[in-house]
């Protein structure tokens, strides 16, 4: 019995709700007051004479010794109704027997403001008890103020008794109250202790996952724990996709060391840049970039602000190459494509691995049209020009024919965006005409690097090259 009242005042029992923790705590310490208090008055009665008083506070002992015990083991609301009817009856018998001036109708006023507070079930009931031990008070006063009592004290006596009665009504209200501070103290420095605990653990999952995922994400696992299950949504959203043009021959000419100071000199820029933008990076795959507009968080400007991070992006190019001479290093050029589509996105994976991603013909398609592109050159499909409207600058368009499309697919050479972004792509003049087309058409070149040259096959710059190759060696061409 000790070590279950040891335990029950350490904590609470788990039927009991958080938020009715701090009258738990209080009234675990004032139900023994009370049952103290009622058992001295057993041989305080005996002793002037009052022995039906004092065979009623040993009932009220009992009585009291019930409510703690129904109190430790959770069932508060019978507890406080059990000391509250109690009260006002043993009230009524002192005050009837010995006398209004003997004080113990001051209890009831005590009790009012206690179950105030009880967790009864419904903030109504509150009020109606203590509105009830308020009505008991006034009641005993009318019919027993001026009445003299059956039971006769001595004036010494009746006035120990007041004295003593006020000052322990006030007493057991100041004990309430001090102990109900001290429960909220209690209460406050363990939350401040767990949001602590919290943060901390939220700062060091930033930390850990931030090099993996991008911040949205992170904050959205934070957030939402939920969402770290398995699953997806379908999303309209804005693909952008960029890639570096002749890294790979780059690559077998440089140092693995070389390679890795540049690879993170770039990211470093660009991941930057993505972020100021609300761009989500969900893949790092060699020297590309896959990054999504609109999704987890939702961006009704998507379209736009993947236009306008791509042109800022291109623009950072000069920056990367600027550090890149001042270490050594060679020069980059990166291609843009952009696609707006509705794509399934969510964590995608197995419960032991897996990763937020997005899935669909639309992420094929902006990898697709980042493969028509040439260093420095940012293409969009007709999706992006809808969806961002008439700010944006094209410099020009084509129809080049991706692989598995059914039809022509036209493309938009972007050049720059107003609104309130206000960016233009800054285009450099080329070194040296080591990249030029070997056709001489007058529409534009695409082709500077291995992969565009593949692509001009399927064009009609190539078909021309290829007529002219033909008419050189003297054959038609296939």
């Amino acid at each position: 019995m000790f070590e279950w009242s040891k335990e029950r005042y350490a904590a609470p029992p788990p039927t009991v709700a958080a938020e009715h923790r701090r009258f738990y705590f209080a009234a675990a310490y004032g139900y023994p007051c009370g049952l103290l208090w009622y058992f001295a008055f057993v041989f305080l009665f005996w002793a002037v004479g009052a022995k039906p008083l004092a065979l009623l506070n040993v009932a009220s002992t009992l009585l009291w010794a019930l409510a703690l015990a129904l109190h430790l083991s959770g069932r508060m609301r019978a507890a406080v109704l059990i000391a509250a009817a109690e009260i006002v009856v043993h009230a009524a018998a002192c005050v009837a027997t010995i006398g209004w001036g003997t004080g113990f109708q001051y209890y009831m006023l005590a009790m009012s403001a206690v179950v105030f507070f009880a967790p009864l079930g419904h903030r109504g009931g509150n009020i109606a008890l203590a509105a009830a031990n308020a009505a008991a008070f006034v009641g005993l006063h009318v019919l027993f103020a001026d009445r003299t009592p059956p039971l006769v004290l001595d004036r010494p006596i009746v006035d120990a008794l007041f004295y003593g009665n006020a000052l322990l009504a006030i007493f057991v209200i100041s004990l309430a109250a001090a102990t109900y501070d001290r429960a909220a103290t209690a209460a406050e420095s363990a939350l401040g202790a767990e949001k602590a605990k919290s943060e901390e653990m939220a700062r060091l999952l930033r930390q850990i996952c931030g090099r993996y995922l991008s911040p949205e994400v992170v904050a959205e696992l934070i957030e939402n724990p939920a969402s770290l299950e398995l699953g997806g949504e379908k999303r309209r959203v804005t693909i952008l996709m960029t890639d570096l043009r002749g890294f790979t021959a780059v690559c077998e000419r440089l140092e693995p060391e070389q390679v890795v100071r540049m690879l993170n000199a770039y990211f470093e820029v660009m991941v930057e840049i993505i972020g100021r933008y609300q761009g989500t990076i969900i893949e790092i795959v060699g020297d590309a970039l896959l990054v999504l507009f609109g999704a987890p968080q939702h961006l009704p400007d998507r379209a736009q602000r993947a236009v306008a991070c791509a042109i800022e992006l291109q623009n950072a190019m000069a920056r990367v190459n600027t550090r890149n001479r001042a270490a050594g290093l060679p020069e980059l050029e990166m291609g843009i494509g952009l696609n707006d589509a509705e794509v399934i996105v969510g964590n995608i994976g197995t419960p032991r691995r897996s990763k937020y991603a997005a899935v669909g013909s639309g992420v094929n398609l902006a990898s697709r049209i980042e493969s028509y592109t040439v260093g420095g050159q940012i293409l969009a499909s007709e999706s992006v020009r809808e969806a961002a409207g008439e700010v944006l600058r094209v410099d020009g368009q084509r129809e080049v024919y991706p692989k598995g499309a059914e039809a022509p697919l036209r493309v938009y050479e972007l050049g720059g965006i107003g609104g309130r972004f206000q960016l233009a792509w800054r285009r450099r003049r080329r070194r040296s005409s080591s990249s030029r087309h070997p056709c001489r058409c007058a529409t534009r070149c695409w082709r500077a690097s291995t992969r565009g040259r593949r692509a001009a096959k399927r064009t009609r710059c190539g078909l021309r090259a290829a007529a002219s190759r033909s008419r050189r060696r003297g054959r038609s061409p296939r």
